[in-house]
């Protein structure tokens, strides 16, 4: 590899260190609204009406953390966006899965996944994003990031999906060890 090539490379590996850095809250606020969604505190609904069960709901998943002793600040959460409708959650980048976090910018979640357990499976995320950075924790084993998601979530077996089974295991196995 020539010196032009290294530059090159060197400058990439900068770049995302430095976006793994940036808060881009501001940008999720602009979105949000211009999906027509009502914010407050940190909470995004498409119909006001479901702000404050889901606000309580969010509340909840985050004092199961506490009580765990993993906080997150505010600043950290970014934005969580319950969608309702299936178009609200692919506009915001939702697949076949039914709750994504991004770092830097919040969690999107679908209607499917209005519950306590995949609420604060999300924010385990978030907490690792925080803890080990966004870029690294993307590239730890998909078995830690998601075995510890589930483990800590206290989701049922029957909820976890079988793909993961080991990775919870996996998880479980090791903190013991610890």
């Amino acid at each position: 590899m020539n010196i032009k090539h290294c530059l090159i490379v060197f400058i990439t590996i900068l770049f995302i260190i430095f976006l793994s850095q940036f808060n881009f809250n501001s940008l999720n606020f602009l979105r949000v609204h211009h999906f027509g969604l009502i914010c407050r505190d940190h909470i995004c609904v498409e119909n006001v009406k479901d702000h404050a069960a889901l606000h309580e709901l969010f509340e909840k998943s985050l004092h199961q953390l506490q009580a765990r002793e993993l906080d997150l600040e505010y600043s950290d959460i970014g934005i969580f966006v319950f969608c309702e409708s299936q178009n609200c959650y692919t506009q915001f980048g939702g697949g076949n899965d039914i709750a994504i976090s991004y770092p830097w910018l919040g969690t999107v979640i679908s209607h499917k996944a209005w519950n306590q357990t995949i609420v604060t499976h999300e924010l385990i995320h978030l907490i690792q994003y925080k803890h080990f950075g966004p870029l690294h924790t993307m590239l730890l084993p998909e078995w830690f990031r998601e075995g510890m998601a589930y483990a800590l979530s206290g989701a049922p077996k029957e909820d976890i999906p079988s793909k993961y089974h080991a990775g919870v295991y996996l998880y479980q196995k090791m903190v013991r060890s610890d």
